[in-house]
């Protein structure tokens, strides 16, 4: 059956499709484990509607940082003397 009110319908679709953009995307995420051989991490999402874990993301790739300064270093056994 066609519809008598085309402009209505129409209103009421961009209604129903600027609600969709102005929902919340993204849920609060906990780092459970993180893998330095492949750099990737296991991730706890929470559910958007109460505090439970409820999506478990294995192998989230994490980013690289590159660093610049060579008088910084993570390894502690070249770190220099005084830090």
């Amino acid at each position: 059956m066609a519809s008598k009110y085309p402009k209505f319908d129409k209103k009421i679709d961009e209604m129903i499709s600027v609600s969709e953009m102005q929902r919340q995307k993204t849920r609060i995420g906990v780092i459970a484990s993180y893998d330095k051989r492949t750099n990737t991490a296991r991730v706890l999402l929470e559910d958007r509607f109460s505090d439970q874990i409820t999506d478990v993301l294995t192998g989230v790739s994490c980013p690289m940082i590159q660093r610049n300064s060579k008088c910084c270093t993570r390894d502690w056994n070249t770190m220099p003397s005084g830090i």
